[in-house]
């Protein structure tokens, strides 16, 4: 599995197809994948992202590649949760322009 290490803890970037032309899309990627326990109790087949970097290319891509997914995250040894991955955009504060 895939991990990055971030601040003394480590996260593995999973995505969720939620079509099956999104699960060729990751597929033909040759991405790690496998059956995972969430902590919402339910099992999800998914695939590892290698990094942070490729599910933020998936995210700019998502309609050139017509691409439907979820993002999910495991933050040490924790189960995946489901991660908003837009919302983690918006967290940074906007640039302010000079006058």
């Amino acid at each position: 599995m895939s991990a990055e290490q971030k601040a003394g803890k480590f996260y593995c970037y999973l995505i969720k197809a939620r079509d099956v032309h999104t699960n060729d899309v990751l597929a033909a990627q040759g991405l790690e994948s496998g059956e995972y326990l969430c902590s919402d109790g339910k099992t999800r087949f998914m695939f590892v992202a290698p990094n942070y970097d490729f599910v933020a290319y998936l995210q700019r891509s998502k309609s050139e590649l017509q691409a439907d997914f979820e993002v999910f995250v495991q933050e040490d040894n924790k189960r995946p949760h489901r991660w908003p991955f837009d919302a983690a955009k918006r967290q940074h504060k906007p640039r302010v322009k000079a006058a």
